[in-house]
């Protein structure tokens, strides 16, 4: 069990794979995948890379784009001073409980570009990538924070306790094309606006992964005392090799809107191939009273064994976008809909709104809004920076559960971005 412990709170020190944020799309929470261009293609929209820039290429230096975002669906500074620092009255209970929603949930991502490249069409960009998340049942909660109930039977099972988390680097590639409307039959001599389309792939190399592939418990006092019973097993890996792939397609309806659709993790994996481990930890006792406390009556077990190499799959994700502009005005939509639950994707639809207006051509102000699921609360964005004609310089926040950064917020998250335009 011991060993469990450390893993997860190495994972959680280093911070949190496959977050394709940066300080321009978290300006937008994540409404981005018709705004992208130059170099933010290669993991927003390929197809976009075939758009005019007024660049020829483009280019960012090690550590000049980085984002942070860690966030929980119920716990914000607020509210930890409150349980800490008074008498928990059953109202604050129950407002946790509300905002529980069966689990406590928290996620994290970071994401750091070493190098990328833009150039006619085509990009190059390696990147480090970090993700966790978990989940722990409200039951948990209820039973710190309210005590237990004699004779209740409290079941716990990984349907809401959960942990996964992947680390990785990657090399990307991206190419964009102007026009498909000729191989596509049906388009041939059709007056039908110019789709666009674009392809990446990503070459994997596994840092570090843990999922957990086992949990289950009980707990229950009766006459006969207390007795609970508690298991868990993870299984890790180090030193992995994976694939995932991209395609994207885009049109202009019009000179105002337009629209696209991208597809990502398309035969996506990480073979994990070193240092495979299966870690298991119990404790269970039976009909305990405090009185036994002394006695040899709590059974602790934990080991951990070698076990082949393991493969850990990336769901596909599905995109869907639209971006209105009218003069220095404009207005996008996007929805993300996972089809699996997993370290990379949920099956929860994320909707996100993004707005723009341009002080200047130089100066943008930006702001984005991130609908509330049953994963994470709404999130609001702002951004704002420079745009010039040889460098580009972004800066995001972002807040969940609050209108602003501020002790109410249940999440930490920013972002900057700086680029260079040849």
């Amino acid at each position: 069990m011991r060993r469990i412990f450390l893993l997860i709170l190495l994972v959680i020190s280093f911070n949190f794979l496959f977050s394709q944020q940066n300080a321009a799309s978290m300006s937008f929470s994540g409404s981005y995948l018709m705004r992208s261009r130059g170099i933010d293609c290669i993991f927003w929209n390929p197809a976009n890379l075939s758009l005019m820039n007024s660049y020829s290429s483009q280019t960012i230096l090690p550590f000049t784009n980085l984002s942070l975002a860690i966030d929980n669906n119920a716990v914000s500074l607020n509210r930890y001073n409150d349980i800490m620092g008074n008498f928990i009255t059953e109202s604050m209970k129950q407002s946790i409980y509300k905002d529980l929603n069966s689990s406590w949930k928290a996620n994290a991502d970071f994401k750091s570009t070493f190098f990328a490249i833009y150039f006619k069409n085509s990009a190059i960009a390696l990147t480090s990538n970090l993700h966790a998340k978990g989940r722990l049942s409200e039951e948990y909660i209820k039973l710190y924070l309210s005590g237990n109930q004699i004779d209740k039977v409290y079941t716990f099972t990984a349907e809401n306790n959960d942990f996964s988390a992947v680390s990785t680097l990657e090399l990307s590639y991206a190419r964009g094309f102007t026009s498909i409307n000729n191989l596509l039959w049906f388009l041939k001599d059709k007056d039908f606006p110019e789709i666009r389309a674009g392809f990446a792939i990503h070459l994997i190399y596994g840092l570090a992964g843990a999922e957990m592939t086992r949990f289950n418990g009980t707990f229950v006092t009766d006459d006969d005392g207390l007795n609970l019973n508690q298991e868990v097993m993870f299984r890790t890996g180090m030193d992995g090799f994976g694939f995932r792939s991209t395609l994207a397609l885009a049109t202009e309806i019009n000179q105002n809107f337009s629209i696209g659709l991208q597809m990502k993790n398309l035969l996506g994996f990480v073979k994990w191939l070193g240092q495979t481990e299966e870690n298991y930890g119990k404790f269970s006792c039976e009909d305990l009273f405090l009185a036994d406390l002394s006695e040899d009556v709590i059974v602790d077990e934990n080991w951990y064994r070698k076990i082949d190499s393991y493969t850990t799959q990336l769901p596909i994700v599905l995109n869907l976008a639209g971006l209105y502009k009218w003069q220095n005005y404009s207005l996008s939509l996007d929805w993300e809909q996972g089809f699996e639950n997993s370290a990379v994707s949920v099956k929860q639809p994320e909707i996100s709104l993004g707005a723009e207006y341009l002080i200047t051509q130089r100066f943008p102000l930006r702001m984005g809004f991130l609908f509330g699921n049953e994963n994470h609360n709404y999130k609001i964005s702002y951004g704002t920076g420079y745009i010039g004609r040889k460098v580009e310089f972004i800066f995001a926040i972002q807040s969940a559960h609050a209108l602003i950064p501020c002790s109410y917020s249940r999440n930490i998250a920013f972002a900057f971005q700086t680029k260079l335009n040849i």
